[in-house]
Order: C-alpha cells, then structure tokens, then sequence
C-alpha cells in the first residue's frame, strides 16, 4: 500500500485532527490557534448540552447548602408573613371599632345577646346607725342591654336606677331586692342585706304610713322605726290601728273598711324599755271623694351650705282649716304655716342648712282631731368641694393574660361614693373609694376603660381613664414596629429581599460554575489535540 506523500494527512488523520494541524511551521500553528480554540469551545459547549445532568449535580454538591439555606429562609419569611399581618390586624380592629362587632354596655353584642341578665349589688355602707343614707349600685351582665333596674329596699321604699340612695330610718335587718330587666323583658335579680342599729342614746319611735289617706277600702302599710337604745332587730313591736285591729310586726299591712280618721300606734317593748309613737290615717268614704293630702317639695335640692334651701308645702284642703307644721330634720325649731290655713295658696319656708348632710324635712296637717296628713322630702346638703378623684391604672401594657390594678380615691361630694368601672372589653366591676380591683385582659387589643362615681347626693363624675395596651403570644420576640414601619411591612421587605438574594446568588454560583466547566472542557479538548499534533 502506498504511504502518502509527506506533508498529506491520510483520510483518517483528517477525521481525527483538523487539516490545518499537520506538519506546518510554528507560524502557520500560531495563526491557525485562534480557530483551533473558537472550534474547540463550541464543541465544548456541545459536550456540556450532553453532559448537563451531570453537571447539575455537581453544582449541587458544590452550591446547594448555600442556595438551600436562603432559599429555605425565603419559604419561612414567606410562610410566617401572613400570620404575622393577620395577628397585627387584631389590635388594629380593637383600635377601630369600625373594624367588626362593638359589644353593647354589659357586656352583649347585638349579635349574640340574650339569656337573662346577671345583677350585682354594691352597698356603701353596708350597716350603720339609723338614720342611715345607703348608695346602692347595680352592675348588670348578660341578657341584652340596655337596662331598667328597679330597688325594694325592705322598708316600703322603692326606686329605680342603676345608681340610687335610700335611707333607712329606724333600726333592723332589710333585705334589699334589685331587679334588671333588659330590652327583650328578661328579668334577672339579686339581694343584699342592709342592717341598720339603733345607735346609742335614749330609744326614740316614729311611725311612717303609706298611704296615709285615701278613700275606703284602703290598705294601709306601716313601718314603726326605731333609734337609740343600740338596737339591731325591732322585732317586739306591737300595733292598734284605731279600729279596733291590731298585729305585730314591722313593716305591718291593714286594711280599713270604713271612712274615719284613725289614730294608729306602735308599741316597742323590752323588759326595760316602752315607748309609744302614733300617726293618723285619713279614710273617705266611697261618695265623699279623696281624703285630705299634704305634699311637700324642696328646692334647690341638692343644695350647698350657706344656700337656703325654700320648702313648699300644698294641699288639697278638704276639711279645712288645718294647722300646718315643717321641721327641717337639723335640730333647729320647727316652723308653722299661716293660722288656719285651708291650701289654697302653696305655704312657703325659707330655711338655711350651714352644715352638708342629707335632711328629712317632715310636715304635719292637723285639726282640732288631731293629725289628719304627713309628708317628707330629704334635702341634700353638698360640701363645699366638688366631686373629684385620684386614678390609679397599673400596668397599662403587656402580654396576654395581662391582670391589671384598678384603684380610685374620691374626695369632695358627699359620702359614701359608688365607684363603677368599665374595662373596655365588655366587663364590669365595682369597688370601694380607695380600694383596688383587679381585671384580667386575656385577648389582644387596644381597651379604653372608663369609671363612673355616683355619691351620696346623685351627682355622677364620668372619666375617661387611661387605655391599656395588650399584645399578642407573638410580642415576646417580634416588636410592633421596627424604626418606625410597622413590623408586617418590614416581615414582607426582608421576605423580598430573601428570595431576590437566594435568585440572585443561585444565578452567580451557576454562572460561575459554568465558567469554570467551560475553561476545563477547553484547556482539555487543546491539550488533547496538541498531543495529537
């Protein structure tokens, strides 16, 4: 077989090496360079296309745990941000009631109200000396609010109002009923005992009737009130009624058949001590028309020392003349109406209370029978000092459960004080002037408490106290806002720059790791056909 001659490259040759690598000077090798490395990286980018999974992988092994680790990072910042937006808008809606359900006053929603409501009573004081003035406060739950609140205090009286004062005039133990009823008639009550003593001194009795005229037939009650001799239970009280009936008891209810002015007289009666006190009752006959009455009213009431106070006394004068009687309840001497007066024109007294206190200005119609008609009216005497408080709230932030102090120090007015407080979660409560109530907040949000005073004398102070801020399990290791940008936006920022820092870094390891591949593949294919050459 015939060799080819020098400087031709056999078929097979070709095949292998490019023409232009056979045996030629340097400086044809040196020009023919530049295409020998274009030839050779486009066919290292075809050996790359074939071998990619493989290089995949080894990029794997070389990149994976850092593209891994932020790429992981990114999923949690991404997974954590909608939880993190939703537990921010829990205190945001309990900043805005625009932002779901207000409960209503009580603790009710229009939505979810119903169920009876549930009273609590606070007495201030709860027991004393007759006469003793009580303020009675009622906190109502449950049902749906609003509500009406209506008081039996266990002597005849009888008031409605969440906030009222009754005075209990002679000494024993009255248990006090306080009803709520809310919008959808639902009634709900509760009962607290009031006890009152005689106090010391001599024992003094006085008999109150309601109603003390009317027309046959009249049911009469009658209560017969005891002080001094520190008495504590009036229980021996005897009664004559002036018609021939009689019982025991106190309070005590007759009924009188027939028209007549009757004498009704209470006995209390100890091993040691009787004492006697009587009151008239007016009955009318059925054709007769009504008995005589006798009403009388105060103004300004309440008042404030030295301001006199003006008592007017009317009456619809049947049977007249009468003798008119008012005293003022202070120790001062009595006053008497005009000579013989028959009511037509309403009597006037002028009298000055120099000391703050609650008064029973009592009058009295008489003839020449004896008592024909009685009526009272308390006269409220304030201090010189307006209502007013010292507040404590403490603390006023923190994590749910969050138990925080309430305490309030009244002055001025006139004592004792009902201190209602309102935590602004639908909850109520009740303390005394001085002493500290303690309320625990066990959701999130942003509550605006409040607190109500009522004194003795029906004026009411309403504050606005100061809110008190709770956070979520979350704000033990996330603040609520970061330089001032709330921490949802700085959640979703650095959830962005995570996944465009992992994007940006997986690109740059591959890129590099291409390169570098490339630059191997190349400097491989020109070492192989240099050794060929």
């Amino acid at each position: 077989m015939a060799r080819p001659a020098e400087g031709l490259a056999s078929p097979r040759e070709r095949a292998v090496a490019p023409p232009t690598l056979g045996r030629t000077s340097r400086a044809s090798r040196s020009g023919a360079g530049g295409r020998l490395r274009a030839r050779a990286w486009g066919r290292s980018v075809i050996i790359w296309l074939r071998s990619l999974p493989d290089a995949m992988r080894r990029l794997l092994r070389r990149v994976g745990r850092p593209v891994l680790a932020l790429a992981l990072a990114a999923m949690l910042l991404a997974a954590l941000l909608p939880a993190a937006l939703a537990a921010g808008a829990a205190p945001r809606a309990a900043r805005d009631p625009g932002r779901g359900a207000t409960p209503i006053a009580g603790g009710s929603s229009p939505l979810a109200c119903g169920g009876t409501p549930n009273v609590t009573i606070l007495a201030t004081p709860p027991n004393g000396t007759a006469p003793l003035s009580v303020l009675f406060s009622a906190a109502v739950t449950g049902g749906c609010a609003p509500y009406e609140v209506e008081w039996e205090f266990g002597d005849g009286g009888e008031a409605s109002g969440a906030n009222v004062t009754h005075v209990f005039r002679g000494a024993g133990v009255f248990d006090v009923l306080a009803t709520a009823i809310d919008q959808l008639s639902h009634r709900g009550s509760n009962r607290t005992v009031i006890t009152v003593s005689g106090g010391a001194g001599p024992v003094s009795l006085t008999v109150a009737l309601a109603p003390a005229s009317g027309v046959a037939p009249l049911g009469v009650t009658a209560w017969a009130n005891v002080t001094g001799g520190n008495v504590t239970s009036p229980t021996q009280i005897s009664w004559s009624f002036g018609d021939g009936g009689s019982g025991s008891g106190s309070p005590i209810r007759h009924l009188y058949t027939m028209a007549g002015s009757y004498a009704v007289t209470a006995t209390y009666r100890t091993s040691t001590v009787r004492v006697n006190a009587s009151a008239s009752v007016q009955v009318a006959s059925g054709g007769a028309g009504t008995a005589t009455t006798l009403d009388l009213s105060a103004e300004p009431s309440p008042s404030s020392p030295p301001a006199p106070v003006v008592v007017q006394a009317e009456s619809n004068a049947i049977g007249a003349p009468f003798n008119l009687t008012v005293c003022f309840g202070d120790g001062t001497p009595c006053a008497f109406g005009p000579a013989s007066w028959s009511g037509s024109d309403a009597a006037r007294f002028d009298h000055v209370y120099t000391t703050a206190g609650n008064y029973s200005v009592n009058g009295t119609l008489t003839n020449a029978s004896g008592a024909v008609a009685t009526a009272s009216v308390v006269v409220v005497v304030l201090p010189g000092t307006p209502l007013s408080d010292i507040v404590s709230v403490e603390p006023t932030s923190g994590s749910a459960t969050l138990s925080v102090s309430f305490s309030a120090t009244v002055s001025g007015g006139l004592a004792p004080y009902a201190v209602q407080w309102s935590f602004g979660d639908g909850s109520v409560g009740a303390s005394r002037s001085g002493a500290a109530v303690v309320h625990a907040y066990t959701a999130a949000g942003t509550y605006a408490p409040t607190l109500v005073i009522n004194d003795s004398a029906g004026h009411t102070l309403t504050l606005a106290l100061p809110h008190v801020v709770v956070s979520g399990p979350s704000a033990g290791f996330l603040p609520t806002s970061v330089a001032g940008l709330s921490t949802d936006y700085v959640l979703a920022i650095l959830a962005l720059a995570a996944v465009v820092a992992g994007v940006g870094v997986g690109r740059w390891a591959l890129a590099r790791t291409r390169l570098q591949r490339l630059k191997r593949e190349g400097e491989q294919l020109v070492r192989q056909l240099e050794q060929r050459l």
